[in-house]
C-alpha cells in the first residue's frame, strides 16, 4: 500500500510515511515530526508512537481509513482500533474497508462512522450498465500554496514542541537524539 501511495503522491508533492512494527522506530519518529500528509500504519505501532512521541497526536487528523478491517479485528486488535478512532477528532472524514460485514465490523462502523454511506460490488465486480469509472482532479487553483503554508506552520509548531520537549536537557543529550534521527 505504502509504495503505491508514494508513487501516486509524489507528483502532487505529498508526502507518506509507513509506520509499521518492525521498522526503525527513531526513522518513524523523524517522519512523523515531518508532519506527513498521510501515514500508513499498523495499529499497535501508531499507539506506540501515540504514547512515546508526545508531540505526536491524530488532532489535525482530517482522513482516517481503516484497510481490511474484518481482518484487524479477526487478528484481535478491536480495543486498539477503538483507542485510535477515540483518539482522532470528531470532525473528520472515515473510510472502512472490509471484505465481510461481520458483527465486529458492524459494531466499529457504529463507533466510527457517521451517516455511513456503504458501497459493495458483486463478485465478477461488473459496473451495471450505463456507469462508468472515472477518476477526477478536484482542487483549488491555490491549493499548493495553501498545503505548503499548511505544512510550514506544522513544521514550526513541531519545531516549538521538539524545542519545548528539549528544554533543560543537557546540550550533548539534545545532539545525540538529532544524530539518531535519519
Amino acid at each position: 500500500v505504502h509504495s503505491v501511495l508514494e508513487a501516486v503522491t509524489t507528483p502532487t508533492g505529498l508526502v507518506a510515511a509507513l509506520v509499521i512494527g518492525g521498522g526503525s522506530v527513531q526513522r518513524q519518529e523523524a517522519m512523523l515530526r515531518s508532519s506527513p500528509d498521510i501515514v500508513v500504519a499498523t495499529p499497535g505501532r501508531l499507539i506506540d508512537h501515540l504514547r512515546n512521541l508526545p508531540s505526536f497526536t491524530l488532532q489535525n487528523l482530517d482522513v482516517l481509513c481503516m484497510d481490511e478491517a474484518d481482518k484487524l479485528l479477526e487478528l484481535g486488535f478491536a480495543d486498539e482500533l477503538d483507542l485510535l478512532v477515540a483518539q482522532c477528532p470528531a470532525e473528520r472524514q472515515t473510510l472502512l474497508f472490509s471484505a465481510t460485514l461481520s458483527d465486529s465490523v458492524k459494531r466499529l462502523a457504529s463507533l466510527s462512522l457517521i451517516n455511513p454511506v456503504q458501497f459493495s460490488i458483486d463478485t465478477l465486480m461488473q459496473l451495471p450498465p450505463g456507469l462508468s469509472r472515472e477518476v477526477i482532479k478536484v482542487r483549488s487553483e491555490d491549493w499548493a500554496a495553501e498545503h505548503k503554508a499548511k505544512k510550514e506552520a506544522a513544521k514550526n509548531t513541531q519545531a516549538q514542541l521538539d524545542a519545548k520537549e528539549n528544554k533543560g536537557k543537557p546540550a550533548e543529550e539534545t545532539t545525540e537524539q538529532k544524530e539518531e534521527d535519519p
